[in-house]
Order: structure tokens, then C-alpha cells, then sequence
């Protein structure tokens, strides 16, 4: 008898369990996140703080719809008005939490591949300091409005055939802190026998695709392979440990936003307002007062900015009539 019992409770409980998995499945996410007591116990554990950078996550996992990313690097070591070179980039695809890198190369390959005549002329001090007549996807990032560089990078990435460029949902702007401050949470990683260090990634990834890349007799063009790796890497260790210590992530990733290491634009208007409401648009604010914006761009200086102190001088005179004047200066240690 007892066998057939055995198996009934089998039966039972392998049905039991396919309906709850199929019902877990068919549920949207973002009605869950919605519940006022799932609400009410993800207030409690992570505070209600961030709640609109934990309430952005579905969107950008694509749980709502599939998403496809424009990531990218910006090289804070050579500075630009938008936060960095963009010496690098990825595409990436989005579907229900899972992540694909489709892409990962250097800006170069894309620029040498360009239409020339396709391209627009560029601000005119990119054309006087670094002798280039057209504007390149690598120098998109011309104004310190995060919304503006991108629709600008998303133009030329366009004209310049990058691969989904009509289909692009979201762009992030990434800066080297970002590697850093992830390496002190997940400890070294070794790729191809390169070990990055938080305190040294940037040093060490600098390195190898401006000298090391000769020492282990990889090509020239193929210098920035490594980031490939290093990313999917990095990737894999986000997946696997941002959910089980979401408190922990959502305060770096606070930090990392309100510094503006890490920037967010959505053509799509709805996604960009989650962006603004979230803080994650870095767009400049109009102001019809008096406000100072001191911004610097690296021309043809290469990644000297990491070697650089910079102090920043203002002061006011009065005058005798009682109308003020005020000054300005910026004084550069190079170390």
C-alpha cells in the first residue's frame, strides 16, 4: 500500500509545486512592488530613503519590457565637460532580470568605420587642439548636461552604423570610481592573470592597454580586449550578490549617483522622468541667479588628470558705490 501512497504524495506535490511556479511566473513585478505590506517590508529593510532608486530597478531589469543599454566608459583620468573620454563602450540587452553583453569594444573601432561625410563639425575647440574636423561618438560628451551628451552619443552612434543603434532604450554614463568602489565590495578579481585591486584597478587597467597589452604581445588593436572579461566578471558578480545585500548596493549606489559617477538618460519620456525623479539624469539646473560652473576638458593632454590638484578660488570685492565684483581662478598642480 505504502507505495502507492508514496507516490500519490509525489504526484501531488510535483503538481503543487509546477502550479506555484507557474503562477509565481505569470505575476508582473512591478503590481508586487506595488503592495502596500511588500512595501511597508522593503521601506523597513532598506529605507524609505531609496525608495525611488529601489523602485527603478524592474524598469531597468526590463521586467516591465525588454530593454537594451548603451553603457558608457568615461575615462575621468583624460576629463571631459561630461565626466570622462569615452574610450570604451557596451551594448547590453535587458530581458526579466537576465543580462546579455552584445557588445564591448573600443570607441576607436566604431569612429575609423565612420561615414565621414555623415558626421557633423565639432565644437571648435576639439577641431583647434586636436586637429579633427569632424565630431566623433568618442567626443559626444562635450557639455557637463548628462541628457544633452546623450542624445548627442546616441546621433552618432547612430550615424556611425553601431550595432542596435535604433533600438537603444537607455544610456549610462560610467565613471572609473565605479570600478573602484565595486572592487571594495567584491575584493580582487583576476582576469587573464591580472589581478585589480580597488585601490589600483584604474592604474592596472591603465597600464595594460597603453603598455602591458606589448608585454603579453597582444596587437595594438586588440588592447582593450580585456575589458571584455573584466566585465563579464564584474557582471556575474553583481548578479549573483545585489539582491541578497540590496541595503548594502542601494547605499553605494546613492553615493555613486549623487557624485555623478553614475548618469542615466531614456529617450522614451516616461523612463526619463524616472531617471530625473531618481537623480540619475545629471542635468544642469536653469537658474536665473548668480551661480558659478567651472568646467574643464582634457585636449590632447592624455590621462594626466589623475596626476592633477586643482583649487578652486572665489572671492568678492565690494565696491565703493556698493555694487560687488566677483572673481574667479582655478590653480593646476601637476604632481
Amino acid at each position: 500500500m505504502w507505495p502507492y501512497v508514496l507516490l500519490f504524495i509525489i504526484v501531488v506535490l510535483f503538481g503543487f509545486g509546477w502550479y506555484a511556479y507557474r503562477w509565481i511566473s505569470s505575476l508582473d513585478p512591478l503590481q508586487v512592488l506595488s503592495q502596500p505590506i511588500l512595501r511597508e517590508q522593503i521601506n523597513k529593510r532598506i529605507g524609505s530613503e531609496y525608495a525611488d532608486l529601489f523602485d527603478l530597478a524592474p524598469y531597468i531589469l526590463g521586467f516591465d519590457e525588454p530593454r537594451t543599454a548603451l553603457v558608457l566608459f568615461l575615462n575621468d583620468t583624460e576629463l571631459r565637460p561630461g565626466g570622462g573620454f569615452i574610450g570604451s563602450y557596451a551594448l547590453i540587452s535587458i530581458d526579466k532580470g537576465k543580462a546579455e553583453l552584445l557588445s564591448m569594444q573600443g570607441s576607436e573601432f566604431l569612429d575609423k568605420n565612420a561615414d565621414l561625410a555623415l558626421l557633423p563639425e565639432p565644437p571648435d575647440p576639439i577641431e583647434k587642439y586636436m586637429g579633427v574636423d569632424k565630431w566623433f561618438f568618442r567626443d559626444s560628451n562635450w557639455s557637463p548636461d548628462f541628457s544633452v551628451n546623450a542624445r548627442r552619443a546616441l546621433d552618432l552612434y547612430t550615424l556611425e552604423g553601431g550595432l542596435a543603434g535604433e533600438d537603444i532604450d537607455m544610456v549610462f554614463g560610467i565613471t572609473t570610481h565605479v570600478l573602484e568602489e565595486i572592487l571594495r565590495l567584491s575584493g580582487p578579481l583576476t582576469v587573464d592573470g591580472i589581478t585589480f585591486e580597488a585601490d589600483k584597478a584604474v592604474e592596472t587597467l591603465e597600464y595594460e592597454v597603453e603598455y602591458g597589452y606589448q608585454e603579453r604581445g597582444i596587437a595594438f588593436e586588440n588592447r582593450k580586449d580585456i575589458m571584455r572579461p573584466l566585465m563579464s566578471k564584474i557582471m556575474e558578480y553583481l548578479s549573483g550578490s545585489v539582491f541578497s545585500d540590496a541595503k548594502r548596493f542601494l547605499v553605494l549606489f546613492d553615493s555613486l549617483v549623487k557624485q555623478k559617477y553614475i548618469m542615466a538618460y531614456a529617450p522614451g519620456s516616461a523612463l526619463q522622468e524616472k531617471f530625473v525623479s531618481a537623480g540619475l539624469s545629471a542635468q544642469t539646473a536653469s537658474d536665473s541667479g548668480d551661480y558659478l560652473q567651472w568646467i574643464d576638458a582634457n585636449l590632447a593632454a592624455l590621462k594626466t588628470d589623475q596626476a592633477l590638484e586643482r583649487e578652486l578660488s572665489y572671492h568678492l570685492t565690494k565696491q565703493d558705490e556698493g555694487s560687488y565684483i566677483a572673481a574667479a581662478s582655478m590653480k593646476y598642480v601637476h604632481k
